[in-house]
């Protein structure tokens, strides 16, 4: 994905685990995934990550404000997910 650097070309390569609430006890784990609503979730994530300057995300202190804003968005704009924790499993700023 390219990032938001008006001066220069950067590129961000990401994959991310999401931390949900629990389901309920005695719920259907198969049927509770099926209902997750992915083109929203993916959209939410593009929405923030297409806004990102590569140096910031470069430090310590921005990748906790990427997850922090990648949470916020989710359980605003996928609610029923239950969002509370990203981890980034592949993280690459190309320069």
């Amino acid at each position: 994905m390219n990032l938001a650097d008006p001066e220069e070309t950067h590129f961000l390569r990401v994959t991310m685990d999401l931390g949900v609430d629990r389901l309920p006890p005695g719920s259907n784990e198969e049927k509770a995934t099926a209902s997750i609503p992915v083109g929203r979730v993916r959209d939410s994530i593009l929405s923030v990550l297409t806004v990102c300057k590569a140096d910031p995300l470069l430090t310590s202190e921005g990748k906790a404000q990427l997850k922090k804003s990648l949470v916020d968005i989710l359980q605003k704009q996928v609610p029923e997910l239950g969002a509370r924790e990203v981890y980034f499993t592949e993280f690459l700023v190309q320069r």
